[in-house]
């Protein structure tokens, strides 16, 4: 991979976490049954429900469809200062920049937490291939912190309870390019037990082949489902120049599909 390109995502549960920072006559957070799953916010590609959910005919609704890979709207900056002077004053370094932030119960269940992807600044003593953390937050504190070792994270693609426990998991997603390339792959993992584990892995969720050297030019694109308590991928193809989800067909060929989903490894 020659480089990574940040992804920049939600911002509209900053306001949450500042509110419990510093006010005292804030009012409670939204229950996370409520929060912005719901609701798609800038920069974050988020569930309709973090539950089963089938479309008209029967047919499982997509978690997460990368056949329209829009980039996200940029977050506030001054939000995002704000939520990294809070966290800087519980351990966080102050260059790290928010690449995505949502709000569920990721620890245990019940919780009201946020959880953030920070990326590495370049400012200090930081090495130049420090990891990426994941923070939780809960009432305005730092309740945990880890650094993702086993992936070059940019990014939160969306969260929910996927199979239903109770605790609500992430997708983080890697972007990056590679001999004219494109890619995103994508990571379904928990951190229920305090240690970020990978519970299913689609590697090469999108791939562009236009710019490259390769015979084949083509767009290949995932759409996740919920289907029997777990993730699954349905791959489509379009050709170089489509635009939108109704340029891509399905495709039949399982030789073509991502990956086998990996499980229970450490990130």
């Amino acid at each position: 991979m020659s480089r990574t390109r940040p992804t920049v995502l939600a911002a509209a549960m900053v306001a949450t976490l500042l509110s419990a920072c510093g006010r005292d006559d804030a009012p409670p957070p939204t229950p996370p049954a409520e929060a912005a799953r719901d609701t798609a916010t800038p920069g974050t590609t988020m569930q309709a429900s973090p539950q089963p959910a089938t479309q008209p005919g029967g047919a499982p609704a997509p978690l997460l469809d990368l056949r329209d890979d829009t980039p996200p709207a940029p977050l506030d900056e001054a939000r995002t200062a704000q939520l990294m002077e809070a966290a800087g004053r519980q351990g966080i370094r102050p260059d790290a920049s928010v690449a995505g932030l949502v709000e569920g119960s990721f620890t245990a269940t019940g919780r009201q937490q946020q959880a953030a992807l920070l990326l590495p600044g370049s400012e200090g003593d930081a090495p130049a291939e420090t990891p990426p953390t994941l923070a939780v937050f809960e009432g305005g504190s730092l309740v945990g912190q880890t650094q993702l070792a086993g992936g070059a994270y940019t990014g939160i693609a969306g969260s929910g309870d996927f199979d239903g426990d109770g605790i609500d998991e992430l997708l983080l997603r890697t972007d990056g390019e590679h001999l004219g390339q494109s890619f995103v792959s994508v990571d379904h993992v928990s951190i229920a037990d305090g240690n970020p584990r990978v519970l299913q892995r689609f590697e090469q969720a999108r791939l562009d082949t236009c710019d490259g050297d390769g015979e084949e030019r083509e767009v290949l694109a995932t759409v996740l489902v919920h289907q029997d308590g777990r993730l699954a991928a349905q791959r489509f193809r379009a050709e170089c120049g489509a635009d939108g989800a109704d340029a891509f067909a399905p495709i039949d060929d399982p030789d073509q599909g991502v990956l086998p989903p990996a499980a229970g490894q450490q990130t």
